[in-house]
């Protein structure tokens, strides 16, 4: 199964081209990952994290009335220091809904008028130089309410506003995320077991990142990695030829080429990976589609759950204004996401 996967996979991008339409490639293997076992956070937030409060300061922030009423989530408790940050370039054009100098981690909760009792953690793209708030924040969180979800849009740190480089401040802020999540699920009427993820871009590197097995200390268990995940235009690899050297550069500074396969999400897929929804547009230029391919083959290697969808244009950072020739690609992914609810767990 595998290695017919792979070569379909392989074929996608010219047969694209050749039939001159938009690509769905589906392929189901495995179950999803989340077990039935409690899922229980670990080095849980204190008593004042996970509270609404004012907005965090910031250099910048998102003046849409959508954003400003959505409830501010702070993920740090009050004996946590903030980091004083020494390294924020904002250039006097950049629009205020690309945020920076990110001081501290909160998410912005939007709520739909008809829950489903699911949530969905979206981490917005940015090269991790900035994170973009609008398209793949706002707007995105106005969609997937109307399917019912409740929203949590994550703005996290960013690695190259500090002084050393913290290449961990964006993978800590999403795994803290996720676990607030869970640990109030009941005041916010969610099911604990079926939180999802969604990253554009250097957000979707984030997400998968988030979402591997890992040797640091507070890295998620195997019963806490998210029901699945969504990884739009992702960046998939930091080294090698269809590396995005913006993210890399932003995320790991000067670590050497031989240290960066830790970092290549494909190279962490394993048999506890989440079922993964995909999606790339064969004219990205910032983000070559091969990051969604090599992700996909690596799922593929692994027999798990998959779901890739291959645009014929668009190119990168459209988020939720995909070309209407290609098709509504959020209506594709809440019905793959509810799929995955009558799979065995």
């Amino acid at each position: 199964m595998g290695r017919r996967s792979d070569q379909v996979i392989e074929t996608v991008f010219t047969r694209g081209k050749q039939w001159g339409c938009a690509l769905v490639v589906t392929v189901v293997v495995g179950h999803a990952a989340v077990t039935d076992a409690a899922i229980a956070p670990r080095d849980c937030p204190k008593a004042d994290c996970g509270q609404v409060v004012k907005e965090p300061t910031m250099s910048s922030m998102n003046s849409d009335p959508r954003w400003q009423n959505a409830e501010t989530i702070v993920l740090w408790d009050a004996s946590v220091p903030r980091p004083i940050l020494t390294r924020v370039n904002r250039a006097s054009d950049m629009p205020a809904t690309k945020l920076t100098g990110i001081a501290e981690p909160f998410l912005k909760h939007f709520k739909p008028a008809k829950p489903n009792g699911r949530a969905l953690l979206v981490m917005p793209g940015g090269g991790y130089r900035l994170v973009s708030t609008q398209n793949e924040g706002v707007e995105l969180a106005e969609r997937i309410n109307a399917e019912g979800f409740d929203v949590f849009v994550l703005v996290y740190r960013l690695p190259s506003e500090v002084e050393p480089v913290n290449p961990m401040a964006p993978w800590e802020d999403a795994v803290l995320a996720l676990r607030t999540i869970r640990q109030h699920s009941a005041q916010w009427r969610i099911d604990p077991k079926t939180v999802s993820v969604m990253g554009f871009s250097a957000g979707g590197h984030l997400a998968a990142w988030m979402s591997s097995p890992s040797a640091e200390k507070n890295a998620l268990a195997d019963n806490e990695r998210p029901w699945t995940q969504a990884l739009i235009y992702p960046v998939v690899r930091l080294n090698g030829a269809w590396a995005h050297r913006g993210s890399k550069e932003a995320l790991l500074a000067d670590l050497p080429a031989d240290q960066v396969d830790p970092f290549n999400t494909d190279l962490q897929v394993d048999s506890k990976t989440p079922p993964t929804f995909l999606m790339h547009a064969l004219d990205d230029k910032a983000v070559p589609i091969q990051n969604s391919f090599e992700y996909a083959k690596a799922l593929s290697a692994h027999d798990r759950p998959l779901k890739l969808v291959v645009l014929n244009h668009g190119g990168h950072g459209f988020g939720v204004h995909a070309p209407e020739s290609e098709g509504d690609w959020i209506a594709q992914w809440s019905r793959w996401v509810q799929e995955q609810a009558k799979l065995p767990h």
